[in-house]
């Protein structure tokens, strides 16, 4: 049995996102396994109320082999960067069927 390095490489980032992982790549003695801890800071700029910013990658294992890297697997993961917000309601009136709310939203804290 043989020691196998691995690696984690991000397919399609999201756009205003750094991904940063460590280790950068680990050995893995036969019978174990490693951990990869993952970071995505977020750029401010693309933080904000609403669901047009969902973005999404795939983030994929790499076995280093020694005349070529091979896909030990992947996962997709959805990034939905939301501003939180606050809404409140003033008056909410109800006719038959018809239900009418007076308020605000705005950003929260």
């Amino acid at each position: 049995m043989v020691t196998e390095t691995a690696y984690l490489s991000p397919y399609w980032r999201p756009w205003g996102a750094t991904l940063e992982v460590t280790p950068g790549q680990a050995d893995i003695p036969p019978g174990t396994s490693a951990v990869f801890q993952c970071s995505l800071p977020l750029d401010e700029s693309i933080i904000r109320p609403g669901c047009t910013n969902d973005q999404g990658f795939r983030l994929t294992a790499w076995r280093i082999a020694e005349d070529t890297d091979e896909q030990w697997g992947s996962c997709f993961y959805f990034i939905r960067p939301r501003v939180r917000t606050r809404t409140e309601i003033y008056k909410a009136d109800r006719y038959e069927s018809d239900l009418s709310i007076y308020g605000a939203g705005q950003p929260g804290h």
